[in-house]
């Protein structure tokens, strides 16, 4: 497939109060009680939820299969009765429909879409193939009831607010939640279309129609619970793949729990997470430093709390001596 990358993404109509949206589950199913929870959760936000197939599906580790989610997600572009598309929950599953989705459907009808995690090989090509910028959000599945003020907030603004308005910055610190701060890795000035997402899924897609075009891009990026050196082999994966190679900079957004772990091949190790063996840090700096460009580290988004929502598509200032960024 032949990437149909815009200097400038279309920026889909912010959703009003008493809008009907989907709701869709592209990856793995939901636990019991999942469900009932995100419904709630999104009518308390003023929208109205319309269930898909896939939401109440069990097809093993997917919620549904393959087809199934495919047409879900056309559908939900397609239906002029409704103003968004939410993914109930990530997992595992996205990049199975690749290959399956008509994007000409969702070319043609862009919607606000929101999700995270495994969601990132949708928003890839989303962004690329159909030119529409899209929301790095919290889902449903965590219940929107139970999210701190900072994120309730950021994710409302990107549902329901002009874009161009959006602010990225770390919340203040706060005693009862995860805490980030900024940390200029490789210092300067980088201006582009911010993109990414999870690290896993960046990778997945290499060599593939759908991968992961860096050029150009400011690019996010957060993952869970890998040890830093898989961080570090994903990292050079992308790097000797030459994703990087006309990239603007790297955002970082939280790795939690990668940091502090050994290798599987040396059980007596008892690195501290503030080593050079084990330092996340350090693997940020060996890997990406050599590349020229501007790196700033610690930002609030990816699996932990409290949690940015992100424009993908939209461009981005970021200036890694000042740690600033801001939507241009």
């Amino acid at each position: 497939m032949q990437s149909k990358i815009m200097d400038t993404l279309l920026i889909p109509r912010p959703l009003k109060k008493g809008d009907s949206v989907a709701l869709i589950a592209p990856s793995s199913p939901p636990a019991p009680g999942i469900l009932r929870r995100a419904v709630m959760s999104i009518k308390a936000l003023g929208l109205e939820p319309r269930l898909f197939p896939s939401c109440v599906e069990n097809y093993g580790y997917l919620a549904g299969n393959d087809t199934l989610r495919a047409r879900d997600i056309e559908n939900a572009f397609a239906d002029q009765n409704l103003s968004g598309v939410i993914c109930l929950r990530g997992g595992y599953g996205t990049p199975r429909l690749l290959n399956l989705l008509n994007y000409d459907i969702i070319r043609n009808n862009p919607k606000r879409f929101f999700g995270y995690s495994d969601i990132t090989a949708l928003h890839t090509v989303f962004n690329q193939e159909c030119g529409f910028v899209t929301f790095h959000a919290p889902m449903p599945s965590i219940d929107y009831s139970t999210l701190d003020d900072f994120t309730l907030s950021s994710l409302y603004f990107a549902m329901f607010g002009d874009t161009c308005d959006m602010k990225i910055r770390n919340p203040q610190y706060s005693s009862t939640a995860d805490n980030f701060e900024l940390n200029s890795i490789c210092g300067g000035i980088a201006c582009g279309t911010l993109a990414g997402g999870n690290l896993s899924l960046l990778v997945s897609t290499l060599g593939s129609p759908y991968a992961f075009n860096g050029d150009g891009k400011i690019i996010f990026i957060e993952e869970i619970n890998e040890p830093p050196y898989k961080i570090d082999r994903m990292l050079t994966s992308l790097m000797l793949a030459g994703v990087f190679s006309h990239a603007q900079g790297i955002l970082l957004g939280s790795f939690k729990d990668c940091r502090g772990i050994c290798l599987p091949d040396n059980p007596s190790c008892t690195a501290a997470p503030d080593t050079n063996a084990s330092s996340l840090l350090n693997t940020f700096k060996e890997v990406l430093s050599p590349l020229g460009i501007p790196v700033l580290a610690g930002l609030a988004c990816g699996h932990s709390y409290p949690q940015l929502t992100l424009p993908l598509g939209c461009k981005i200032i970021m200036n890694t001596d000042r740690k600033t960024i801001e939507i241009i």
